[in-house]
Order: C-alpha cells, then sequence, then structure tokens
C-alpha cells in the first residue's frame, strides 16, 4: 500500500515539474483520440447506418441478389446494374412456413419527356417502372382510375403533375413510346428518393432485357419473425441477401449498400492508421522525455527501484496524461464525423442522404485503443531506463548520457527523408 501511494506521489511530483514533456502525449492523444472517435463512427454506421426503406417499407423481408464482385487483397467492386434473382427463388421461398406471399419486384429505367420542355431540348426527368402487383411492396392503394392492362397504359403516384387522361411519353434505351395515364396511386408514407410509375407485368418483360427476371423479392410474413424468415432464406439461398427492418434500404438502394462495406473497409483501415501514428508520436514524445530525465531515473536504480518500478513510474505518467486528453477529444471526435461524412459525400463514396448511426461504441472504442497504443507507447520509452546498471546508472547520474553517435544521426536522416517523400 506505501509502495502504491509513494508512487503516485513520485508521479505527481514528475507531471508537476516536468509539464512541458507530456504537450506533446496529450496533443498526440487528444488528436488520435478524436480522429478515432470520428472514424468509428463511420464504421458503426456502415454496420448500422445507411437508408431506410421507401418503396420497400409495406414489406417484412426483401430479398436480392450480392451487388458486388470480391477482389482478393482489395475493396470489393459494386455492381451499378441489378442482378436478376434465380428463377425458382420465389417459388421456393414461398413454400418456407410462415410465408403468407411473395411479390417480384423489376425496375426498368426509363425517361419522362418534361411536358413544360421542349422536346429537341431533351427536356426529361428519370423514372423507374415497376409491374403493377408491386404497389404491394409499398403499400400503394388506387386513389383514382384502375390497374394498368394495356401495353401503352400507366399509373403514376400522387403529386407527380400528371392526370388521369393524361398522355405522357416515356423512352426506353432513346426509344420514345407515348402511354396513357390510367391511374394515380398513394400511399401512407411517399417515395421521396426517385419517381416511380407501374406498368402492366406483361409490358415489364417486354422492356426487361433478362425478359422480367425479379431484381427482388418482397416477403410477407404471417405468425412468425420476419427476421426468423430472413434466416430460413439465408440458409436456403446462401447466395442471396434477406434484409429485414432499416437494412432493407441496403436492396432497394443499391448506393446504400455499397456504402456500407466501404465506409467499414475506410475506417477501419484509418482506425489503425491512426493508432500507429499516435503510438509512434507518443513514443517519440516519450523518449525524449524520459532521455531529458534520464539522471532522475538512473539514481532511481541506483537507490534499489526494480525495472517494473521504473515502468509502472512511467506507465502511469502517461496513462493520467492521456486518460484527460482522451476524454477530451470524444466530443470533437463525433463532430468531426460530420466534417467526414460532408467529406466522402463530396468524394462520391457514399450518397448525401446516407444516415450516420451515432451511438456509444465509437468513444468507448476510442478510450480503449488509445490508451492501450499510450500504454505501449510506455512501455517502449521506458525499456531502456529500466534496464540500467546500478552502477552504470550512478556514473551517468555524474557524467549524463553519452551523446548520439553518427552513423544514428545519418539513419534518423535517411529515414525522415523517406518518410516525408512517401508521405507526399
Amino acid at each position: 500500500m506505501s509502495g502504491t501511494l509513494g508512487l503516485s506521489r513520485l508521479v505527481g511530483a514528475d507531471l508537476r515539474h516536468h509539464r512541458g514533456s507530456f504537450v506533446g502525449v496529450a496533443v498526440a492523444v487528444f488528436v488520435a483520440s478524436a480522429l478515432v472517435t470520428g472514424l468509428g463512427v463511420l464504421v458503426e454506421s456502415g454496420m448500422r447506418g445507411g437508408l431506410a426503406p421507401e418503396r420497400y417499407s409495406a414489406v417484412d423481408v426483401v430479398v436480392g441478389a450480392p451487388q458486388q464482385v470480391d477482389v482478393p487483397e482489395d475493396l470489393p467492386v459494386p455492381l451499378r446494374e441489378r442482378v436478376p434473382l434465380p428463377a425458382d427463388a420465389a417459388r421456393d421461398i414461398a413454400a418456407l412456413p410462415g410465408v403468407d406471399r411473395v411479390v417480384a419486384d423489376v425496375a426498368i429505367p426509363l425517361s419522362l419527356q418534361d411536358a413544360g420542355a421542349d422536346a429537341g431540348a431533351g427536356g426529361s426527368v428519370l423514372v423507374e417502372a415497376h409491374p403493377w402487383p408491386s404497389t404491394a411492396l409499398t403499400g400503394f392503394e388506387l386513389r383514382e382510375g384502375g390497374e394498368p392492362a394495356a401495353a401503352d397504359e400507366v399509373v403514376v403516384t400522387a403529386g407527380s403533375g400528371l392526370a388521369v387522361g393524361d398522355a405522357v411519353v416515356l423512352a426506353h434505351g432513346g426509344v420514345p413510346s407515348e402511354y396513357r395515364v390510367v391511374g394515380e396511386v398513394a400511399a401512407a408514407v411517399m417515395p421521396e428518393r426517385g419517381a416511380h410509375v407501374f406498368l402492366s407485368e406483361r409490358r415489364i418483360d417486354q422492356l426487361d432485357p433478362h425478359e422480367g427476371a425479379a431484381q427482388a423479392l418482397g416477403v410477407f410474413v404471417s405468425g412468425v419473425d420476419p427476421e426468423q424468415t430472413a434466416g430460413a432464406i439465408r440458409e436456403a439461398f446462401p447466395d442471396l441477401i434477406a434484409r429485414t427492418g432499416d437494412a432493407r434500404g441496403d436492396v432497394e438502394f443499391l448506393d446504400s449498400g455499397a456504402a456500407r462495406s466501404t465506409l467499414v473497409a475506410i475506417g477501419s483501415a484509418f482506425v489503425g492508421t491512426c493508432i500507429l501514428v499516435a503510438m509512434f508520436i507518443v513514443a517519440g514524445t516519450l523518449s525524449l522525455s524520459v532521455q531529458s530525465r534520464r539522471r532522475d531515473y538512473a539514481l532511481l536504480r541506483a537507490v534499489g527501484a526494480s525495472p517494473s518500478q521504473v515502468h509502472a513510474l512511467v506507465a502511469r505518467e502517461v496513462l493520467w496524461v492521456s486518460a484527460v486528453a482522451v476524454l477530451l477529444g470524444i466530443a470533437p471526435g463525433y463532430l468531426l464525423s460530420t466534417v467526414l461524412q460532408a467529406a466522402f459525400v463530396s468524394g462520391g463514396v457514399i450518397p448525401g442522404d446516407f444516415a450516420l448511426a451515432t451511438g456509444p461504441l465509437p468513444a468507448v472504442g476510442a478510450v480503449l485503443l488509445v490508451l492501450a497504443s499510450a500504454w505501449g507507447a510506455a512501455r517502449i520509452a521506458a525499456a531502456r531506463v529500466a534496464k540500467l546498471d546500478p552502477v552504470e546508472a550512478l556514473r551517468e547520474s555524474a557524467t549524463g548520457a553519452p551523446a548520439i553517435g553518427l552513423p544514428r544521426i545519418i539513419t534518423g536522416i535517411v529515414l525522415a527523408a523517406a518518410g516525408i517523400s512517401v508521405s507526399t
């Protein structure tokens, strides 16, 4: 007890009399804490954030195909076009226990001619055409008119500016076709990300190069937990993706799923780099601090201090300073995550409406990782003085430590130049 108390008093005295020696440690730990917290928010967002479903908000489970190609030792390559599902997927999933019905969805990109623009000027907006049965995935109900039956009939959503009886021009692959609006649908929660129209299943089969092969399946369940059904689907079809809750947005929005994996990969890599850099900076700063107090440690070794006690002294000094600095860096870290989000959006890494997940895990992870790195750096910095021979320690307390040799100076200059070159 007295030894622990004496060590604590010695640590306090060192911190009071050598404040300047620990400024670099505090700054490095503060910056590392903010960076790790901010990047941790992005990593957590890659696992829990994303885009909430809009068109698939009324269905329990959404099934889709993987939209990326795995590349060995590199980031996966996202696919910008939807991958069709196996032909027997809908039938087999409908046979699973608890499945009420399965609704297939297909998205066909069309160009809607802007009625207020000159046709020759290219005034148009992009819309997605879907088969009429897929209205159940959003909970769309007819507000006016009826279902599309003929190949030239289309149903629009409320607020589109079109009314029943209007004639519209929809171009597919640059080939325009005239359609007649026969109905208008509305839902409790209207999709805001993109415009949608609905055609007959036969017309969708004609427009789709895959002849109407399902691109996504909406699974309605009854009497069972949707997550249980999703697990059964993943077990029966290991190559397919089954999502519930907000994760249904990954199947609906291709950029959301791609952003998830990218955030986890990039964020994790940056966190590892930040920890390594912080550890090197803290270790370098501590080495200078320990070198300037070499006589103090030499005297401690001469009066009987063991190597473990010297290690404990340096480690406690660092942890006391780091504990304060790491806690101060957490709040700026959460603010930094929004800056990083804006940078990733401007760089086209994630969509602008990708929602971040801000929980306590990034802060907890930052505290543990940064403190562990600071402790490791303290062990490295104290390794040499802790092994001082007591007799040599007495000699160095009188004469001082030997000067740095020319080979070490040359090596340091070469490594510094190499580091600057690589960083540039």
